[in-house]
């Protein structure tokens, strides 16, 4: 079985099996890895600072912005673990009073690899497989574009960028009507939150929820959902700007559900969406004359 071995003293990385791991010189490139919308592969919390999954890349291509990689888990029910290892690096103090050195067996967070088997239904479902890399508050999503067993059995990631969503404006608190300025602020930085972390069905959902916000409280029902406040709200019985992009907000949210997709024959929802998603939303505020000036 794949393994690595963190010396969480000097931060030196091992590779190998569960007998024995070889210095890797230099490190390689170890993110913590989180797989959006999934159940967490490992019951492990962080350990002295280390994630308790991680992606070891192999391969970058800038150009591409496509990574290849494993993923590991914090291995066992105890850490950190005594690994015997092979290191040029190593130095021993009581060598010459022994005669002869003894291979280091240093205490390391060691990993297996991780199987990756509740991924295995990916392929069933019209969705793609989103993942985070890195640690809060710089992470990057990545989409899976494939997942292979490697000779070794261990799965093998290719991984590709996701373009960042844009943002939203600026809310101008004073001009916000009271009854909803907290309630509005909070959905904002939820969606603010999903643009930067996750990924394209969450995003059309935050600015969902931040739209019921604004037509519940226009049509003066803000137990509404957001097509009822939408057609609530209309007043003069005609459709302005606000209202068609706030539609589309809404049709883009009932297409990101699977048993839609299905019924309809309709592809998965894209970041193109979610970007479409955050400046409908962005409009309105607008519209509406809540939005900060640039």
């Amino acid at each position: 079985m794949e393994c690595l071995g963190i010396d969480p003293q000097d931060g030196s990385v091992y590779e190998g099996r569960l007998q024995i791991g070889f210095r890797m010189h230099p490190p390689p490139m170890l993110l913590p890895i989180e797989f959006v919308g999934r159940p967490p592969i490992s019951t492990w919390s962080t350990q002295q600072g280390y994630a308790p999954v991680i992606f070891r890349e192999d391969s970058f291509d800038p150009v591409t912005r496509i990574r290849r990689g494993r993923v590991f888990a914090l291995y066992g029910n105890r850490q950190p673990h005594s690994l015997r290892v092979q290191d040029p690096f190593w130095t021993d103090p009581l060598a010459p009073r022994r005669g002869y050195p003894l291979a280091p067996q240093p205490n390391v967070l060691l990993y297996s690899r991780a199987p990756l088997d509740s991924l295995m239904d990916t392929n069933t479902r019209r969705e793609r497989l989103v993942v985070t890399l890195g640690s809060a508050p710089f992470l990057s999503l990545w989409s899976v574009l494939n997942v292979e067993g490697s000779v070794h059995g261990t799965p093998v990631l290719t991984l590709k960028a996701q373009r960042s969503f844009g943002s939203i404006p600026d809310l101008d608190q004073g001009r916000v009507p009271e009854e909803i300025r907290t309630t509005l602020a909070e959905a904002l930085q939820k969606v603010n939150d999903s643009a930067h972390r996750l990924g394209a069905e969450a995003v059309i959902d935050r600015c969902r929820d931040a739209l019921s916000v604004v037509f519940g409280h226009a049509c003066g029902d803000r137990g509404s959902d957001l097509m009822r406040g939408i057609d609530k709200s209309r007043t003069d019985q005609r459709d302005r700007v606000q209202h068609w992009a706030g539609r589309i907000v809404a049709r883009l949210h009932s297409r990101a559900k699977p048993n839609e997709q299905e019924k309809r024959d309709i592809p998965p929802v894209t970041e193109d969406d979610a970007q479409l998603a955050l400046s409908c939303l962005g409009l309105v505020l607008r519209e509406q004359g809540w939005a900060r000036a640039e």
